[in-house]
C-alpha cells in the first residue's frame, strides 16, 4: 500500500494471471506439453506454472496462495488448438471409459502403494497405479505389464473397453485374497510384505494376467461386430501365451 493503490495492485495481478495463463499458447513442442500437464501445476491465485519433482501435495506459491497439488483447479489445461488436444470419435469415446475407470471407488488409490489419484494403469493387469509404482512395472518389462498414463497417452479403444470393465484394482484384489489367503489377506499386507517384482511373480498373479488377456480378445471381438475394431490382435496373443 505504501508504493501502490489497490487498484493498481489488482490489475498488475490480473495482468500477471493473463500472461502465465498463456505459457502454453502456441506451443508446439509434444513431449514438452505432454511433461508439463504431468509434472507441473498452475496456481489458482497467480497462474504461474509449479513444478515438482516430490514432496508432499500442499504447495506454497510465492504469491502467497497455497493449494493442493491434486486438485482440478490446480492442472494444466492446454489450449484447445494444441494439437495433442485433436481427438477423433474413437479417442473422445475411450477417453469416457477411461474417465469411468478412474471414477470407480476402487481405482481412487494406487494398487501398489495406496497413493492418491493414480494417474497411471498396468493394462496387463488393469489397475491404477502411481507415477513411482508404474516406474517400477516398467523394470519388470512389458511381458509382464504394460504401463501406460491414464492422461497422456491415446490409450487404444480396445484397452479402454477393457479398463471400464475390468473391475480395476478391486478385481485383482479379490482374486489375490481368493487364491493366495497367505501372501494376500489384505492390501494393507500386500503393499508392506511384498515388493512390486515379488507380487506379480506368483501364480495368481500369473492367473490374473490371462483373465485380462481373455477379457481384451472379447473386447476386441465386440469392437470388430460393432465395425471400431483396431489393429492389436499380435499384442493380444502374446499376453495370451
Amino acid at each position: 500500500d505504501l508504493f501502490a493503490s489497490k487498484q493498481a495492485k489488482a490489475t498488475y495481478r490480473h495482468n500477471m494471471r493473463a500472461s502465465h495463463r498463456q505459457r502454453f499458447d502456441g506451443e508446439g513442442d509434444d513431449a514438452f506439453l505432454k511433461f508439463a500437464v504431468e509434472h507441473t501445476r498452475m496456481c489458482p491465485a497467480c497462474g504461474v506454472t509449479i513444478w515438482r519433482s516430490a514432496g508432499c501435495n500442499h504447495m506454497s506459491c510465492r504469491c502467497g496462495h497455497d493449494f493442493d497439488w491434486g486438485a482440478d483447479e490446480a492442472r494444466v489445461v492446454l489450449p484447445t488448438d494444441s494439437t495433442t488436444s485433436t481427438e477423433g470419435p474413437h479417442t473422445r469415446q475411450a477417453r469416457e471409459m477411461i474417465r469411468t475407470f478412474q471414477q470407480q471407488p476402487q481405482n481412487a488409490f494406487c494398487f501398489d502403494c495406496g497413493a492418491a489419484r493414480p494417474e497411471w494403469t498396468s493394462l496387463t493387469f488393469a489397475t491404477a497405479i502411481c507415477l513411482e509404482c508404474a516406474g517400477a512395472h516398467r523394470a519388470l518389462g512389458v511381458g509382464k505389464s504394460r504401463v501406460r498414463s491414464l492422461i497422456l497417452d491415446a490409450i487404444p479403444m480396445v484397452d479402454a473397453v477393457l479398463l471400464a470393465r475390468s473391475g480395476g484394482n478391486g478385481a485383482l484384489a479379490e482374486l489375490l485374497e481368493t487364491r493366495e489367503p497367505a501372501n494376500f489377506h489384505s492390501l494393507i499386507r500386500l503393499r508392506r510384505g511384498l515388493s512390486i517384482a515379488e507380487r506379480y511373480q506368483s501364480a495368481a498373479a500369473h492367473e490374473y494376467r490371462r483373465h485380462i488377456a481373455r477379457m481384451r480378445m472379447e473386447a476386441s471381438s465386440d469392437l470388430a461386430v460393432a465395425g471400431e475394431v483396431e489393429d492389436a490382435a499380435n499384442e493380444i496373443e502374446g499376453e495370451i501365451s
